[in-house]
């Protein structure tokens, strides 16, 4: 009996230990957060203090998987690698949280955000297509699915074409309206 009290004992305090770190790694985030949405932050320190932001999202998501902001975490490290320009990083962590947190409200933006990557700074376009595909096949009322089916319709035209194309479309409209 006195071995299951004391057991038990050295669990609750290391939950709270746990519990108590958690909340400290997640103030430090919301710290370093703030210090990024200054709005007089010059592009070399974003970038640096970034890096560090995505490696505090990171760590915390493997350090409390089970914890609520895990998967939220991995989201703003993909979108903040997007920012800092690190793509290759960025798609690494959309693919961690579909993978991980499938269930995630945030996986349908994430698989378009690596759609939207693969075809506008990787230059992958098989890859975007297919992301582009399974986006609207499996998202098909999300709010992002005309954009897809847009990005879709249009992946690998060059821009003049688009740009004739929107002019054509104008011009329609103008003459319809009169």
């Amino acid at each position: 009996m006195r071995t299951r009290l004391f057991l038990f004992a050295i669990l609750i305090m290391a939950f709270y230990s746990c519990n108590k770190q958690m909340k400290k790694d997640a103030e430090t985030i919301k710290t370093a957060e703030a210090k990024l949405s200054g709005n007089s932050v010059k592009f070399e320190n974003f970038v640096n203090d970034g890096k560090k932001l995505v490696a505090l999202y990171v760590d915390f998501a493997r350090k409390y998987p089970s914890a609520p902001d895990a998967p939220i975490d991995l989201y703003k490290a993909g979108n903040m690698s997007v920012n800092i320009q690190n793509y290759p990083e960025a798609l690494c962590y959309f693919d961690t949280l579909c993978l991980k947190y499938p269930k995630c409200d945030k996986v349908p933006m994430a698989i378009f955000q690596k759609a939207f990557i693969n075809e506008n700074y990787l230059h992958n376009l098989p890859e975007a297509e297919k992301l582009y595909k399974k986006f609207i096949a499996d998202y098909p009322a999300h709010e992002m699915t005309p954009s897809a089916k847009a990005s879709l319709k249009n992946l690998g035209k060059p821009v003049e074409e688009l740009i004739k194309e929107f002019e054509k479309n104008n011009t329609k409209d103008s003459l319809k309206n009169n």
